[in-house]
């Protein structure tokens, strides 16, 4: 089915509002990763820093391996409901799992009990991301002409990478404005808490969005979906999840690998990719950059066009991805 054709300003609206939500939620992703050597300290038994920072990096990772279920939850969700409500229940979930972290107390205040807390909301995290990222994906889809949607959805490749720079970003000045000592004290849960800030932004652009046409005209003929994984799975649309499967699955083996690597200062000592909290745990990503390429490369053509971009870029531009 064929997207509406919308005015340039409408679809500047549509993109800027899937993005802007998309790079909200990656941030209150990532600042757990930028202060994980804090979190290690205020949530774990100080006396093993080393165990406390592993434990701290596994929560971290926790966020990445439930984000498949996330996307099985909400894609379904999204299938009988509809698109927009259902990113913004995963705006909201994110934001607010966010923001507790933030207010969670300590291990010196109630002992093991906050990190459990602490895993808890990360697993919230991680599966709002999950059904966000591609909730967005398809909602922008859903809204342009087919042989355009490599091109348009490509766009929303770049917000990990402006997540990553915006959660520096906060992190960097507050820690600047408060001295370093307060901030480990208790500055750093204001990255987390002002995520409810930017989170009531977001929904409140989205709130004023309608559901995807597509959506509407399926609704509309009565043709939703009645069981949206037996029609994803035992179907022929199998072979296309395979597909986009297993090139997400490499993808996904790329980023891992750069998220957690040895610390230049210290080869014995985890750093996650941004854990130094400073501009200088910073590091050029190329997503943003080769994002625009096969973008561009996608809308070049109709399907022949997408399906070489897909094979050189490692992922489909337009599939939902984990």
């Amino acid at each position: 089915m064929n997207g509406p054709q919308l005015t340039p300003k409408e679809l500047r609206r549509v993109i800027l509002a899937a993005a802007a939500g998309n790079v909200i939620e990656w941030y209150d992703f990532y600042i757990f990763g930028s202060l994980a050597a804090i979190l290690s300290a205020q949530f774990f038994e100080k006396s093993h820093p080393v165990a406390a920072l592993l434990s701290t990096i596994a929560l971290f990772s926790v966020g990445f391996l439930i984000r498949p279920l996330g996307a099985f939850i909400f894609g379904w969700l999204g299938d009988l409901v509809g698109r927009k409500y259902t990113f913004l229940i995963t705006l909201g979930g994110m934001g607010l799992s966010t923001a507790l972290i933030g207010v969670i107390p300590n291990y010196a205040q109630i002992g093991v009990a906050a990190a459990f807390i602490l895993f808890f909301l990360r697993l919230v995290q991680g599966l709002c991301l999950g059904g966000e990222y591609g909730g967005a994906i398809t909602y922008v889809a859903e809204h342009v002409p087919d042989e355009k949607r490599g091109y348009y959805t490509g766009w929303l490749q770049t917000s990990p990478t402006l997540g990553i720079v915006v959660s520096l970003a906060v992190i960097a000045c507050t820690r600047t404005w408060m001295g370093t000592e307060a901030f480990s004290r208790w500055g750093w849960r204001i990255p987390f808490l002002l995520s409810l800030v930017l989170v009531a932004i977001a929904i409140y652009i989205r709130l004023q969005l309608q559901e995807t046409p597509i959506f509407q005209a399926i609704k509309a003929k009565g043709q939703t979906a009645v069981n949206p994984w037996r029609e994803a799975f035992l179907s022929s649309n199998l072979k296309y999840v395979l597909i986009d499967a297993i090139v997400v699955i490499g993808e996904g083996c790329v980023s891992a690998a750069s998220t957690v690597a040895p610390s230049p200062t210290s080869p014995s000592t985890p750093r996650t990719r941004s854990a130094a909290t400073t501009p200088g745990g910073c590091r050029p990503h190329p997503r943003s950059a080769s994002s625009y390429r096969w973008r561009w490369w996608s809308g070049r053509a109709n399907s022949w066009g997408q399906r070489r971009s897909a094979r050189g870029g490692g992922g489909s531009p337009s599939c939902s991805r984990w």
